[in-house]
């Protein structure tokens, strides 16, 4: 006879789906709650500025301010997210009131990093594309949609991050 753990673990079992983030190379990141990968993108984030384009950039001591890094003095929020099942990100959380200079997009999927720089003007205008409310009726936190086509390999982080910055310098 089979004890209500054993039947429940079984059941799990039967419903249980090839999931195609077991075994891949970023796999790990998928165990962490939402708020933790946003954390952790931030910190990578920073890690990749110091090293490739700003030596003293610096994160936002006041967690949930209006920025979460500053890059050569300019306010960066970064939304970090996961490649959902139907391989698109969807980067929630934006806020239009907020006062940054850029948003920085980071997609991770099971086996590549992506990412996407944009300035706050075309946020804010939607130039960059549609931004929806996560809640019916609610202002004031939207989420954006990327697909892997509309984001850069993070190989070109360097390049990419310093074409955008020296356009404002």
């Amino acid at each position: 006879m089979e004890t209500p753990l054993e039947i429940l673990k079984r059941i799990a079992d039967l419903k249980s789906k090839p999931n195609k983030w077991d075994g891949s190379v970023f796999g790990f990141i998928k165990k962490f709650p939402t708020s933790n990968i946003g954390e952790i993108g931030e910190e990578f984030i920073l890690e990749m500025c110091k090293n490739f384009i700003d030596k003293n950039a610096e994160i936002n001591p006041k967690s949930r301010d209006e920025y979460d890094i500053k890059i050569r003095n300019k306010k960066v929020e970064i939304k970090t997210a996961t490649e959902d099942t139907s391989g698109s990100f969807q980067f929630n959380g934006i806020r239009y009131h907020r006062k940054y200079d850029y948003l920085l997009v980071l997609g991770i999927s099971p086996d590549k990093i992506y990412f996407n720089f944009y300035s706050a003007a075309d946020v804010k205008s939607q130039k960059i594309g549609n931004l929806v409310s996560m809640e019916k009726g609610a202002v004031g936190s939207q989420k954006l949609t990327r697909k892997k086509s509309q984001l850069h390999d993070i190989s070109c982080f360097r390049k990419i991050i310093n074409e955008e910055l020296n356009k404002t310098n």
